[in-house]
């Protein structure tokens, strides 16, 4: 953590807003103008891995974004209990429920295919693998990803069939 990124965290969290943001540009034209210096739309990406990564110290958070199409209000932030509190997010009348469950959904979904991926390419590299402990650890490992896919496949269908109800 440093206090630059903290720094840019309080700038990104009044870009947002309450009423969220559509993309990754209009958060970095909202920090460019609170800023005073140019903010490039990865600079954005990149603080938001930051903010996620930090979210119980700071306070905050922004979920998963629904993939793909930009729509208003798709990226919004979510104050969070501090850690060690049992407290639930809190959800402010400019939450959208709706836009949580389709970023929960694409989560889950990007979940689902990247393990599949990383299992096929694991059980390849141990074939290779010639030493007997490492070949029995890669295997172990694309075990989990390919279970991790099929789970997060269930919950996929789940969640889509719930219409955000689940």
């Amino acid at each position: 953590m440093s206090k630059r990124m903290d720094e840019l965290a309080d700038h990104l969290f009044y870009a947002i807003g309450e009423r969220g943001a559509g993309s990754y540009q209009e958060l970095a034209d909202r920090m460019t103008k609170r800023t005073g210096e140019e903010v490039a739309k990865h600079q954005v990406n990149t603080l938001m891995v930051y903010v996620r990564d930090h979210a119980e110290r700071l306070g905050w958070m922004v979920p998963p974004a629904k993939r793909g199409k930009h729509e208003a209000g798709r990226f919004m932030r979510m104050l969070i209990p501090a850690a060690g509190e049992k407290a639930a997010p809190v959800f402010d009348r400019y939450t959208d429920r709706e836009k949580l469950h389709q970023g929960a959904l694409g989560t889950v979904r990007h979940t689902s295919s990247s393990n599949r991926h990383q299992a096929h390419a694991l059980a390849v590299a141990a074939m290779q693998t010639k030493d007997p402990r490492y070949r029995e650890m890669i295997e172990s490992v694309a075990e989990d990803c390919d279970a991790l896919s099929k789970k997060s496949a269930r919950i996929a269908r789940i969640l889509k069939f719930s219409g955000g109800a689940a």
